[in-house]
């Protein structure tokens, strides 16, 4: 299935934003801040740029759906959120810089 017109215009603005010279850094920046391993990094801007699945995630990853549920549970816990959904508003709010 295709995505609708809307979600590709915001992929791609999210793209540019998330490849942004200022945004790259501020994501080092904030792996550094809460020990984030790379490949929570890598699942952190997986679910940014893309807003995949758990499934989507672990076929780009090459891990299991179960390894990818860790990694997510690794990272709520390390930014004390209770779900993925929270996970947006927290790393844009660092990100950005506000």
């Amino acid at each position: 299935m295709e995505k609708p017109a809307i979600m590709k215009t915001i992929t791609a603005e999210h793209e540019t934003f998330i490849q942004s010279e200022n945004c790259v850094l501020n994501l080092q920046g904030f792996a550094s801040r809460f020990n984030f391993t790379p490949r929570e990094l890598e699942i952190i801007s997986l679910i940014l740029m893309y807003g995949l699945s758990n499934k989507e995630i672990a076929n780009t990853c090459r891990i299991s759906e179960k390894t990818v549920k860790n990694h997510l549970a690794n990272i709520m816990g390390k930014l004390e959120i209770g779900s993925i959904r929270q996970l947006f508003p927290v790393v844009l709010h660092f990100i950005r810089g506000s």
